[in-house]
């Protein structure tokens, strides 16, 4: 089967025009600080990898950017069978990496642990294929899409893959990760960070897997354990941090020695009550945090304006999670810059919390 799988991709790789041959690019060879030599393709914004000699470099973290002419260059595409049949260990993927190409860590058969980044939208069938001693997939790319053909997948015959660790800023899951015609027959574990529902097809994982142990964050137990082909793959908990328990929608959250409580205009201090991690909300009180993480913080300014939720202050990267009054978790992302603005919330009354800062409570007017 090896030998058709070559076979096949000799034939593919003939068909790939973007990924195994390149356009206009400038061929170039480059030695990286870690020894592993790349043959690439240069274009006037960003750099192909083609090929890679590592010699005795096994764990590999493939540049982000690579210099030619005084200029760096992001790395956008790992190309066609690039690192095939080497005897890499691990590799990561940069987050500028947008395509991975047919076959591109194909028959790897030492590779055990592989992490793709967050900016790749394009993955060609057979890319891990043969990689006999995957154990661990860290798959983090925002939104994708497998290119497969004749029922292959990405992860063909990877049949020691044991767990899928999805990143917090996945938001859905590509058709044919694992292709219809070769399941994973050792994957045990699947744990999500995302917040969010990633809703996956019957036979997601190949028509044999059951028995799974998926680990969600807590405000999406409940959506998980109610969603039909999650539910059927194994058993679904929560991870959760802290003194935590969880109850239907809603998470209990950790106990610290003080808060300080605003109701309105009325300021009360409580000692031994609870300060919020995931929101657990009575009637119009949000909470303010009183020497726990995030007190002494620059503050931030919350206001609705021109139909937009608008955020001054925050910190670039910093989390922007949207609650409604029950706690429940309706929306979120992340501070652009000193002003970021997200869409309007459904909700007339809703709370917003910037990282571990407080929680502002906004009125949207009717």
């Amino acid at each position: 089967m090896k030998y058709k799988s070559i076979l096949m991709a000799a034939v593919m790789t003939a068909l790939l025009p973007a990924l195994a041959v390149a356009q206009n690019g400038v061929n170039y060879s480059y030695t990286h600080t870690d020894g592993v030599e790349y043959s690439c393709s240069v274009y006037t914004d960003s750099i192909n990898i083609t090929d890679a000699t590592l010699g005795s470099v096994v764990d590999v973290v493939i540049p982000d950017s690579i210099a030619y002419g005084g200029t760096k260059r992001p790395v956008r595409e790992i190309g066609a069978q690039a690192f095939s049949y080497s005897d890499i260990e691990t590799v990561v993927i940069p987050n500028t990496v947008t395509v991975i190409g047919y076959g591109a860590f194909s028959g790897c058969s030492m590779l055990e642990t592989a992490t793709i980044g967050t900016g790749v939208v394009e993955i060609w069938e057979t890319a891990f294929q043969y990689c006999e001693s995957l154990t661990t997939l860290n798959f983090n790319a925002v939104s994708s899409s497998v290119y497969a053909f004749s029922g292959s997948g990405v992860l063909d015959e990877c049949d020691a893959l044991e767990t899928i660790n999805i990143g917090p800023d996945v938001t859905v899951l590509p058709e044919d990760l694992v292709g219809s015609v070769f399941p994973l027959v050792s994957l045990a574990n699947v744990n999500i960070a995302a917040e969010r529902l990633l809703p996956i097809a019957t036979g997601y994982f190949g028509s044999t897997v059951s028995g799974l142990a998926i680990k969600v964050p807590c405000t999406q137990l409940a959506a998980y354990q109610g969603h039909a082909v999650w539910s059927a793959l194994g058993t679904i908990t929560a991870d959760c941090d802290g003194d935590t328990t969880v109850g239907g929608d809603t998470t209990v959250v950790t106990v610290y020695d003080t808060v300080v409580v605003t109701v309105y205009d009325t300021v009360v201090r409580y000692v031994d009550t609870v300060y919020c991690d995931t929101l657990v909300v009575h009637d119009t009180v949000y909470l303010e945090p009183n020497g726990v993480d995030g007190a002494d913080e620059a503050p931030v300014k919350v206001y609705l304006g021109q139909g937009r939720l608008v955020v001054e202050g925050a910190e670039t990267g910093e989390a922007l999670r949207v609650y409604d009054l029950q706690g429940r978790l309706m929306m979120q992302g992340r501070a652009t810059g000193y002003r970021t603005t997200l869409d309007m919330p459904a909700a007339r009354v809703f709370l917003l919390r910037v990282g571990q800062r407080a929680a502002h409570k906004l009125v949207r007017a009717e």
